[in-house]
């Protein structure tokens, strides 16, 4: 189950919240992964291309999880349970990955945020926003 491999897999490429809402940024974690599993129960809301890259959407009660490039022979509205397969790691044409051999697991709600924090697998150490923590902190009082 994915997360099961959560905890013992440590990310190739952190989660990396922007500083500013279209900024740069790294949106969700990237793991060495060949077999895609549900982290969790879910309902499948997508599956298809977007732009080159094939990609699986799975709604939840908390929020989406959307993993690529995977493939899968799911259909939106196919209900999912924690540890079912939903696809396998696989490359398109004209498909570039930002990572080798590896799969982008990105989670919203309606912002996105880590998916280990989600899941329980990553506490913040302190309620500061940065790398890793999908917080966001907003002032209530400017500094004028």
């Amino acid at each position: 189950m994915l997360m099961f491999l959560l905890l013992f897999l440590l990310p190739i490429e952190d989660f990396e919240r922007p500083l500013v809402e279209f900024g740069k940024g790294h949106r969700g974690i990237d793991l060495a992964l060949n077999e895609v599993k549900a982290p969790t129960d879910g309902v499948v809301s997508f599956n298809g291309k977007v732009f080159t890259r094939n990609l699986i959407t799975m709604e939840t009660p908390v929020g989406k999880f959307s993993f690529e490039p995977v493939c899968s022979e799911l259909k939106p509205g196919d209900q999912v349970v924690a540890g079912q397969i939903l696809g396998s790691r696989c490359d398109s044409e004209k498909y570039d990955p930002h990572c080798t051999d590896c799969v982008h697991v990105s989670f919203r709600d309606p912002e996105y945020r880590n998916p280990l924090w989600v899941l329980g697998l990553r506490e913040p150490s302190s309620g500061v926003s940065g790398p890793g923590m999908g917080l966001r902190i907003t002032l209530s009082e400017s500094f004028d």
